[in-house]
């Protein structure tokens, strides 16, 4: 669907600028009371500093009204859509911003994702936004697979690797950021966020292969990768553990002696248990990974079909795990903005080696995170989760010349330690 492709500027007739397209459908509405103008000091283009919010300003698409919620931080923004579909875009006039091997992160909260239809963070150099570089959140039907959760806060971490790019934007000397913000004209919601930071990416670029559900092919490209050095994460269903078509405790030791981190999943999504029975599975999954002697890297988790919740299942996850990644959302940051909802990419049957290679090489000039998600190898992938062994044998290879530094998630999850930095 085309977001965002219609404008409405006060008191001037409609204005077209660049449609975006997604194919992700809809989750919701928004109905957000309120525009800002957000400041960012000159001093933000060589050091990290946050950006206060100081001037409300509307833009086009809405107005404003203060916030009546108590609980809401002593700098804030507050925007809202109508309810009638058409677009909101929020605007800082008064950057000076180089955004290369950078971190943008806020905290944005919105009280209902059944409308909401896009949001979007656009930069620019020239305030006609021609050429642009464009971040979307990514937006699902099912609510569970979504990073943004209603009326709860969540913090939103983002390098140029995430980005889009149109026409020629100059990434070392944005002076616009557009936030653009759209329901799907079925109600009216509330948005606010918080927070905002330019801060600079400390840590090298890594990439982490993760292997989901503990298929015995997972022997087989622990092998391809030990060629070059490489290891990876499995995300390993305890049940499954030696039972045909999945892997045994000797090739898990085995995967571990080369260098592999054992981590945590499950076959049933967290969502679907009341929050006093997730309790007791998230201790049967911990208790038999300890006793196989994987206790090093049992504490990192993937959602089980990338679902998750704010209400019980973060809250349980934050406890138990150290991290935990859901199914989707692209490259991360490192740090990340919030270290149990790490996101990754999907590869797919589809997926070539060039669309991987380039988002190796975006991970390297941002200093950025790639967690790649595998389910399948198979020699003649028949269906969407699997990826050929021949092309895997051809990633990894290119991985390795690529010169990015590989590490399992428990790894970089203790780098980022060390770093001090989370």
């Amino acid at each position: 669907m085309t977001l965002f492709a219609a404008t409405r500027v006060l008191g001037t007739e409609p204005e077209i600028f660049p449609p975006i397209t997604t194919s992700l459908k809809p989750a919701a509405s928004l109905w957000l009371l309120g525009i800002l103008l957000f400041t960012l000091f000159p001093a933000l283009l060589h050091a990290n500093q946050s950006i206060a919010i100081r001037e409300l300003q509307s833009q086009w698409g809405t107005g404003w009204q203060a916030p009546m919620s108590m609980d809401l931080p002593e700098e804030w923004m507050r925007v809202g859509t109508e309810g009638d579909g058409r677009p909101v875009f929020i605007q800082s006039e008064t950057l000076k911003l180089d955004l290369q091997k950078k971190i943008l992160s806020f905290q944005m909260r919105i009280n209902s994702i059944d409308y909401l239809a896009g949001i979007e963070l656009r930069f620019a150099s020239d305030k006609s936004f021609e050429s642009y570089f464009s971040i979307p959140i990514p937006l699902y039907t099912v609510k569970s697979f979504n990073l943004l959760q209603a009326d709860a806060w969540h913090t939103f971490s983002f390098g140029l690797g995430n980005a889009k790019m149109t026409g020629e934007p100059k990434s070392d000397a944005i002076r616009y950021l557009g936030i653009y913000l759209q329901d799907n004209a079925l109600a009216p919601l509330v948005f606010d966020f918080t927070d905002i930071k330019v801060t600079s990416a400390q840590m090298p670029a890594m990439l982490s292969y993760t292997f989901d559900d503990g298929y015995d092919d997972h022997m087989l490209a622990a092998k391809i990768m030990a060629r070059y050095g490489q290891a990876g994460t499995a995300y390993i269903i305890p049940q499954t553990i030696g039972k045909t078509g999945y892997l045994t405790e000797v090739q898990l030791k085995e995967m571990q002696r080369l260098g592999w981190g054992i981590s945590s999943h499950h076959a049933t999504p967290f969502v679907d248990f009341d929050a006093l029975t997730l309790k007791t599975e998230i201790e049967s999954v911990l208790q038999t990974l300890e006793q196989g002697g994987f206790s090093n890297s049992m504490r990192h988790l993937a959602y089980p079909l990338g679902q998750q919740n704010r209400t019980y299942v973060q809250a349980m996850t934050r406890t138990a795990f150290d991290t935990a990644r859901i199914a989707g959302g692209g490259m991360e940051t490192l740090p990340p903005g919030d270290r149990w909802l790490l996101r990754t990419y999907n590869v797919m049957h589809d997926t070539s080696i060039e669309d991987l290679r380039r988002e190796v090489r975006l991970a390297k000039a941002n200093n950025q995170w790639l967690i790649l998600m595998f389910h399948y190898l198979a020699e003649k992938p028949a269906n969407d989760l699997e990826f050929s062994e021949a092309q895997f044998v051809e990633l990894v290879e290119m991985i390795d010349k690529e010169e990015i530094e590989v590490k399992p998630v428990h790894e970089v999850y203790n780098l980022i330690r060390e770093h001090s930095i989370d």
